[in-house]
């Protein structure tokens, strides 16, 4: 067994809103067989600048500046307008400010 063990966090590269929300019981017995694996390569198509029919991950918003579905990947500058978008003084706000 170990002595020690070392646990560290690396600083994220991209930080943003992700808009999570409950999950719906009905819309979650009615995934079939496979579903993780179809969002998992709908999310790599869309984070690769690819286009999808449906956006099956549906947790940030869309980027006016860059066209992608995924703004928190492809447009640096979307959490600069996010954290504006935030009441001056917020939590919400001041934690987001070191990220800017």
């Amino acid at each position: 067994s170990a002595k020690q063990l070392y646990v560290f966090q690396r600083t994220p590269s991209s930080i943003d809103v992700r808009n999570n929300r409950p999950t719906d019981p009905e819309w979650a017995q009615s995934l079939g067989p496979g579903w993780q694996l179809r969002r998992m390569e709908n999310f790599n198509v869309l984070v690769s600048g690819g286009d999808q029919e449906e956006d099956m991950v549906g947790d940030v918003r869309p980027s006016e500046n860059s066209g992608s579905k995924l703004s928190n990947v492809t447009d640096p500058n979307g959490i600069r307008i996010e954290i504006n978008e935030q009441p001056a003084g917020s939590l919400m706000r001041k934690a987001m400010e070191a990220w800017k």
